[in-house]
């Protein structure tokens, strides 16, 4: 059976400094409980989460790191940009 993980880190946001946003991802497929891991965490309300909020003081792009249970591991980036 096809149980390929899937992640998705989000659509690419932009902002202004001071700002916070909410990152919407997701991830499909695999064996639950998931474990998340963003990078770099510079910014983030939590990097251990798969929604956290985002303050970038510069635009950053972000990389969402997804294991499951079956150490099957799943990457996706997005990029907020932050313009002054």
């Amino acid at each position: 059976t096809d149980n390929a993980l899937v992640v998705n880190a989000g659509i690419d946001m932009a902002t202004t400094p001071g700002n916070t946003l909410q990152i919407n991802s997701s991830v499909v497929g695999g064996f639950t409980p998931y474990n998340y891991l963003w990078t770099p965490s510079t910014g983030l309300s939590n990097p251990t989460i798969l929604n956290p909020t985002a303050t970038p003081l510069s635009t950053t792009i972000y990389t969402l790191t997804v294991t499951d249970n079956s150490n099957c591991v799943g990457t996706d980036a997005m990029k907020i940009t932050v313009s002054y």
